[in-house]
């Protein structure tokens, strides 16, 4: 169990400090930042901007696939 732990902390901190792809990290304001929190979209989208909404879509599905 430790062992197992252990390489899903690894995959943890290696998918956090991830930074070659662009769509990992966007700059948001603090108060969209504090809405969405962790939350997928299943749960949150952008407000009231239905473009927003697909970027944000198409770069969470990305992220997620990768």
């Amino acid at each position: 169990m430790g062992l197992r732990r252990l390489r899903l902390r690894q995959r943890r901190v290696t998918y956090a400090n991830y930074l070659d792809d662009a769509r990992h990290i966007e700059a948001v304001s603090a108060r969209s930042n504090r809405q969405r929190a962790d939350q997928d979209p299943a749960t949150w989208l952008v407000p009231d901007n239905p473009a927003e909404r697909c970027h944000y879509l198409a770069n969470w599905t990305a992220v997620r696939l990768q």
